[in-house]
This record gives C-alpha cells, structure tokens and sequence, in this order.
C-alpha cells in the first residue's frame, strides 16, 4: 500500500484496503494469449557497447552502457528487488525504480513494461523529470504524486499528475504498457499491447520540454522492464521515438546539443547538470542536503 504496508495475500482474516475500496490484485484468470501478438519492433540500438565512432559524435553517451535501473525512492533493505539479468523489478511498500537515462530535451523517447505475475498493486507507471527527488527510505508518494512527475495506473484506472483524474484502461496480467514522452511537442503517449486508441494515446500534454527519466512505481507485483536493449514487443506512436538505452543521456548533459535546458518547477537550473547517484547505496553529499531540507519525498 501506499503507506508502506501490504496485504497478505495468504491470511484470509485479513481485508486490505484494496478489497475495502472494491479493488482486486490482478489475477492469473486476467492473463492472455501472447502467441498472436505484433511481430517484434527491431530498433537499431548500441547493444551495450559504445562504438568510438559514436562517442565522437555523441559525448554525452560515453559511458552510457553502464545505466542501470536503480531504486530510486523506497528503503534499500526493504524495497523490493532488482534482477538485472531477467530485466525485473519487484515492488514492495511503494517502491519507486527509475532509469539512470534521461531523454533530452527535443527528442522523443519509448520504453515498455510487461505485468509479469498477478499480484500488481496501486502501479504508476510514467515518467519524471529532475524535481523528482530521490528518498532512501519508506515513501508514499510516486510518479504523478507531484508536479515534477506523470504517471498512468491500470489498476485502479486513474491518470496522475500533483493528483488523481479517471482514466478508463484496466491493464491484466501479461499485458505489455508502452510508454512515451514527445519532448518536442511536451506530451506523453501510453499503449497497451500496442494499442494508443482512447483513451490510451496522448493522456497528458502541456507537460514542457525538460529532460524526463522512466519511472516505474507500485505497491507490490512484478514487472519486466525493456528500456530498448532488445526488441520492443509493439511499436512506438510514430518512428522517430527512440529506445532510451539509444536517445538517453546522463542528468549533467540532458540537452542535445549540451546547451543549457529547461526550467523545472523547483529546481535551480544549475543543480540539473549535476551527476546523480548511480545507485540507490551511492549518494551524493548534495543530494543529502537537498533531503536535509525537505525537498525529497514529499516535495510538491
């Protein structure tokens, strides 16, 4: 829950509050039948290695097969489980994972999420930009929580962005959610199972133009992450969005071209080129003082 508890799903004296407010986990009898799906988008992508050539002409991907998805809000002994190898996170108490790429200012950007296993509660999927602060510890609030972020939520059918709006897609297990954000045009598009016909599609618009990370936030449940180091399942909105592993870059350089970005409510504009942790256990001493002065987790 977004309080940090979770219902056990084995104790049946128990009622969570997802059963008080009608609410049910997603089941196995939700599952479907992927054999019939689109063939496999085959997008061009380095392959987890940097070519010369590219670095020459890209010197904010230097170093860039080294990103990772990493826990980003959440306590790092209690919240939830990473496998690098399966490309699966595990949420437990409202985690939050984000990827260490940001799409740039000016570009367009795509990634996917498969709901692997029942058990997905309260998700919201999305993305953020740099006001999103991390926390390192139990944190109720997630992508869309607050005016740095925007997120959509299958489960309990909502959109969510500094609050709460209906939003009439109900996601079941198996179902694979693309995601993208037009950095260009300052929107963000959202399918499911290749699928962005109302009200999937365009579901939030206005949203500027600074630098945005994929972020992936819930109570519980299992997801498998594609941010484009294989073949996407579905195809993107148009062709000219991109894999993040292909378009992303670090936080210190989240413009093309290296000129100076955006504003981002809450955020001094110098304070966006600084390097972020790598890892949810390496923090740097700024971002203890930012904490220090409650711009963190509860920061709107």
């Amino acid at each position: 829950h977004p309080d940090g508890t979770l219902h056990d799903e084995d104790d049946s004296d128990s009622v969570g509050e997802e059963e008080a407010a009608g609410l049910e986990p997603l089941t196995m009898n939700e599952t479907r039948d992927d054999s019939a799906s689109d063939e496999w988008l085959v997008i061009p992508v380095d392959g987890g290695e940097t070519t010369d050539q590219d670095s020459a002409k890209h010197p904010e991907h230097q170093g860039r097969e080294l990103a990772r998805v990493v826990l980003y809000r959440g306590d790092p002994g209690y919240g939830g489980e990473i496998n690098y190898e399966a490309r699966t996170v595990q949420f437990e108490g409202f985690t939050t994972y984000r990827y260490e790429l940001a799409c740039p200012t000016g570009a367009k950007a795509y990634y996917e999420l498969k709901i692997a296993e029942p058990g997905l509660l309260y998700p919201q999927f999305g993305f953020a930009n740099a006001g999103f602060q991390p926390q390192y510890e139990s944190c109720g609030n997630g992508a869309g929580d607050c005016q740095n972020s925007w997120a959509v939520d299958g489960h309990r059918q909502l959109r969510w962005h500094a609050g709460e709006q209906p939003w009439g897609v109900r996601w079941r297990v198996g179902d694979v959610i693309g995601l993208a954000c037009d950095l260009a045009d300052g929107t963000i598009w959202v399918s499911r199972n290749g699928d962005f016909s109302s009200p999937n599609g365009e579901v939030f618009k206005d949203i500027g133009t600074a630098p945005l990370f994929a972020v992936f936030v819930a109570s519980a449940g299992t997801v498998e992450y594609n941010l484009g180091d294989r073949p996407f399942v579905h195809q993107p909105p148009t062709s000219d969005f991109l894999p993040f592993t292909r378009i992303g870059v670090w936080p210190w350089e989240t413009r093309l071209g290296h000129a100076p970005q955006g504003e981002v409510e809450g955020v001094e504009a110098s304070a966006l080129h600084q390097p972020q942790p790598v890892s949810s256990f390496r923090v740097s001493p700024s971002m203890l003082a930012r904490e220090a002065s409650g711009t963190g987790c509860n920061q709107q």
